[in-house]
C-alpha cells in the first residue's frame, strides 16, 4: 500500500466505464471532498472496486439513468457511494449479495450474465483494508453501494 491521491484513482475508474455506456449515455456523475484527498491504499485495488460497483450500476439500470460516485473523508475514514436509479434490490435479497456464488434473483438480474462472485470479492478486499460495506435499495428506487475505509490502515491486503 502507498500514500495515493484518490481522485487519481477515481477518474481512471471512470474512464474505464466509458466503453460500458449506451451511445449517447449519461456518464457517472463525481463528486470528492476534499479534492485533493490521500490516502494509504492499494490504488489497484481500490480502482479495481470502483469499476466492478460502477459496472453494476451500469449494468442494472436504465441507459439514460444517472449514476453517481460520491467520495467524502470523514473524521476516521473516506466513504464511498455509487448511487444508481435502477430497479432497485428487494430486501429479500440484500443479506445474500456479498456471498460467494450468489446474485440477486429479480427478473432483470436474472438476464445478466456472472457467476456472483464480484461483491464477494469486493468485501474481501475492503475488509482487508479494514473497511467495510453495504448496500441500501428499494425496489423502484435504486441502490445505493458504500465502503469505508480507514484513513490510515496497515492491514495486510
Amino acid at each position: 500500500m502507498r500514500m495515493t491521491l484518490i481522485d487519481e484513482v477515481c477518474q481512471s475508474a471512470l474512464h474505464a466505464m466509458k466503453a460500458m455506456l449506451s451511445p449517447g449515455a449519461t456518464p457517472p456523475a463525481y463528486t470528492i471532498q476534499p479534492a485533493d484527498l490521500v490516502m494509504q491504499v492499494d490504488p489497484r485495488r481500490l480502482r479495481q472496486i470502483l469499476i466492478h460497483l460502477l459496472s453494476n450500476a451500469i449494468k442494472f439500470s436504465p441507459s439514460n439513468s444517472v449514476i453517481i460516485l460520491e467520495v467524502e473523508e470523514t473524521e476516521n475514514s473516506t466513504k464511498f457511494a455509487i448511487k444508481d436509479y435502477g430497479n432497485g434490490i428487494s430486501k429479500s435479497d440484500i443479506p445474500i449479495l456479498f456471498e460467494k456464488f450468489t446474485q440477486a434473483r429479480s427478473e432483470e438480474q436474472s438476464k445478466q450474465s456472472g457467476f456472483g462472485l464480484g461483491l464477494s470479492i469486493c468485501k474481501d478486499i475492503i475488509e482487508r483494508h479494514g473497511g467495510s460495506i453495504g448496500v441500501t435499495s428499494e425496489i423502484g428506487q435504486g441502490s445505493t453501494f458504500w465502503f469505508t475505509l480507514p484513513k490510515n490502515t496497515s492491514h495486510k491486503v
